[in-house]
């Protein structure tokens, strides 16, 4: 699903923990997320590269990826702040949900 363009993006380039001293990048891995502030929407851009290692005796090659377990619903495009404001709006403020998506 495509978010909206005219959004603002904060690109957030994510790196591996581990050595990946003599490993080469082949490519990036781009997830985009909702993110709600006080009146605005904006996007959160995770750019995470990714690393193939040198071919060992069997021919394997291993890829290192940071991984997304920060997120708090795997594959959402709803970011915390969006998820919570919608779960307060709706349970605080009795805001039914074909409202909050008016």
């Amino acid at each position: 699903m495509a978010l909206p363009s005219h959004l603002p993006i904060n690109e957030i380039i994510l790196e591996p923990t581990e050595n990946i001293e003599g490993m080469k990048c082949i490519g990036q891995e781009i997830t985009d997320e909702l993110e709600y502030a006080p009146v605005k929407l904006f996007i959160n851009r995770y750019i995470r590269n990714k690393y193939v290692a040198p071919a060992d005796e069997k021919g394997n090659q291993q890829v290192k990826i940071v991984s997304l377990d920060f997120r708090p619903i795997p594959k959402c495009i709803a970011g915390t702040t969006l998820l919570s404001q919608i779960i307060s709006d709706n349970f605080v403020d009795h805001l039914p949900l074909y409202r909050q998506i008016q």
